[in-house]
């Protein structure tokens, strides 16, 4: 299983896989989808309102309750 957390990573990405409201996390949730990473933590909300399949994401109680 890959695990991403959420980190702060800026670069310029020309096509885009989703719709996201802050622009400077885009790169970070595109770099879980290209690296296959399973299930992608974060506290941040902008995150909320993204409906992908892969990766799964969450907070880390939802992380701690699901898989501990």
């Amino acid at each position: 299983m890959k695990v991403m957390l959420d980190t702060n990573i800026l670069t310029t990405v020309e096509n885009k896989l989703f719709e996201i409201r802050d622009k400077d996390d885009y790169i970070i949730l595109h770099t879980a989808i290209i690296e296959d990473v399973d299930i992608f933590i974060t506290g941040d909300k902008d995150f909320d309102d993204i409906n992908i399949d892969k990766p799964e994401i969450m907070n880390a109680s939802e992380f701690l309750e699901k898989y501990s």
